[in-house]
């Protein structure tokens, strides 16, 4: 399916958006970066702070914290992008 978006497959007819149809969207885009910016700063501050100081955590979880702070950030850029890709279609 996702690749029928940019094959035109998906059998759905483009209409050209209006002049207000695309400044709603681009806003909506713009609330939506800065609703979500705060996701991605925080999960790479403590991506950070996991390289940093590795001996304030038990050493068989170091791994794991590390790569669920790599999960929350790379699912919130996803979910930008999806929007983004969505919102400007």
């Amino acid at each position: 399916m996702f690749i029928a978006v940019f094959t035109g497959a998906d059998g759905l007819e483009y209409v050209k958006p209006t002049f207000n149809q695309m400044t709603l969207r681009i806003f909506c885009c713009y609330l939506f970066h800065f609703g979500n910016y705060r996701e991605v700063s925080d999960s790479y501050k403590r991506m950070k702070f996991i390289r940093r100081f590795p001996e304030r955590f038990d050493p068989q979880y170091v791994v794991a914290a590390f790569m669920l702070t790599l999960y929350q950030y790379t699912a919130a850029i996803g979910v930008e992008a999806v929007c983004i890709l969505y919102l400007t279609r």
